[in-house]
C-alpha cells in the first residue's frame, strides 16, 4: 500500500479557488487531477517530496503558498495517527483556543482505492527549516487556516 503525506500550507494565502481549468496534470499512484491555472510547478526541493507547487499569493500576503506531496516510502513517515499528533504540534492555536477546538478531521474515499484522512487545523504555522531540526530557527507565520492529508492509495 502506498502512502503519501499531502500538505497545503496556507502561509500567506487568504483563499484558495479551486477551479480546475489550465494547469497542470499531477498523477499520484494511477490518479489524475489538473492543478487549477496560476499553481506553478516546481522541481521538489528534497527527495521526499514527490510533487511541489508554488500558489500566487492573493492581495494581503507577503508571499505565495506552498503546496508539497510528500513520499516516504513503504513504511516511512509514520502511521496516520501519529502523522496527526505530530501536525498539530506545529500550530498555535487562536488565544482562547485549543489545537483540539480549532481542528477538524475528515476521512473519505477517492476512486476505489485511496483513503484519505484530512485534518484542517485553524491556527498559526510555526514554520521551521529543516523541519524535524532542533536547531531550526522557528518562524510564526500569519494565522491561516492549512489543511494537511494523509493518503493512502493501493
Amino acid at each position: 500500500m502506498k502512502r503519501f503525506g499531502v500538505w497545503v500550507l496556507a502561509a500567506g494565502l487568504a483563499s484558495v479557488g479551486f477551479v480546475y481549468a489550465g494547469g497542470s496534470v499531477v498523477e499520484l499512484g494511477g490518479l489524475k487531477a489538473k492543478a487549477p491555472e496560476g499553481w506553478k510547478m516546481q522541481e521538489p526541493s528534497n527527495k521526499l517530496r514527490l510533487v511541489q507547487m508554488s500558489i500566487p499569493k492573493v492581495d494581503g500576503d507577503k508571499e505565495d503558498t506552498e503546496l508539497v506531496v510528500f513520499y516516504f516510502g513503504a513504511g516511512g513517515g509514520g502511521g496516520t495517527e501519529e502523522n496527526i499528533k505530530r501536525w498539530k504540534t506545529q500550530f498555535l492555536a487562536p488565544e482562547g483556543k485549543t489545537i483540539e477546538e480549532v481542528s477538524k478531521l475528515e476521512k473519505y474515499k477517492v476512486g476505489t482505492g485511496a483513503d484519505v484522512v484530512c485534518l484542517d487545523i485553524s491556527g498559526t504555522y510555526k514554520y521551521k527549516f529543516p523541519p524535524n531540526s532542533p536547531n531550526a530557527k522557528e518562524e510564526k507565520k500569519r494565522e491561516l487556516p492549512p489543511l494537511q492529508c494523509h493518503f493512502r492509495h493501493g
